[in-house]
């Protein structure tokens, strides 16, 4: 085992959830009232309603979608009478569905803060860093089922999921195995170092907001919101609006 394999798939990845880990424990110990989304929908609403939902709703999925197809065992499956190719068919248009759905909302919420000029001079840079790594991550991710899946069929896609679930779950047990990871296709490989790069920024972005029970976030009711004019005679306007 190289150097470099120790380097991608053990130092890398710990050193990424160390920064993560130690960067939440400081800001919700020493900066509890900074954990928000930030919501700029003051600024616009309309195109931030409808890229947030498909946003969220398909990331919700494609997160299930990743922890079903990479921990639990396809054994399991067949014991319920899911075999391997159902499964597979299952990943694929599952994946590529709500892979789609959440692609589309990320790229209607950075063309939103990319050419809305109030959105744009009140995002900081880190806002537009995720942004668009998320949307290099997805879309990495999406020519999987598009593309590498469909060519390759049902038991190359197993086969790798079997490789990249096992390096998982020694790496979350403090077992690691880079040597899994070498026969992992190159386009794999790809999508989940560049995932790696996203974790240490959520301490230091809005993102650290999913860790607030992200599911209420979905659900709760619209804030009524009163906006009043002043005391030399200018009308007053009062209006409800959903805060995201």
């Amino acid at each position: 085992m190289s150097y470099i394999d120790q380097l991608e798939w053990v130092i890398y990845p710990y050193l990424s959830f160390a920064v993560m880990i130690i960067g939440i424990v400081y800001r919700f110990r020493f900066k509890p009232l900074s954990i928000t989304s930030k919501s700029s929908e003051l600024f616009e609403k309309e195109r931030l309603q409808w890229g947030a939902r498909f946003f969220h709703y398909g990331l919700i999925f494609v997160i299930l979608g990743h922890f079903a197809g990479l921990f639990v065992p396809i054994q399991l499956l067949n014991r319920f009478g899911v075999s391997d190719y159902m499964n597979f068919i299952a990943s694929v248009v599952l994946g590529a569905i709500f892979g789609i759905m959440a692609w589309i909302g990320l790229a209607i919420l950075i063309g939103r803060r990319v050419f809305v000029k109030r959105v744009r001079v009140n995002s900081s840079l880190g806002d537009t860093y995720v942004l668009f790594l998320l949307l290099v991550i997805m879309s990495l991710g999406l020519t999987l089922p598009l593309g590498y899946d469909v060519i390759n069929g049902s038991a190359a896609y197993n086969a790798v999921m079997a490789n990249v679930g096992q390096w998982m779950t020694g790496f979350f047990t403090f077992q690691p195995n880079a040597s899994l990871m070498n026969n992992v296709p190159l386009i794999f490989k790809i999508h989940i170092l560049v995932s790696f790069l996203l974790y240490p920024s959520i301490p230091f972005t809005r993102l650290v907001h999913i860790f607030t029970t992200p599911v209420r976030y979905l659900f709760r009711k619209p804030i009524l919101f009163r906006k009043f004019g002043s005391e030399d005679g200018i009308s007053q306007d009062i209006k409800s609006q959903e805060i995201r």
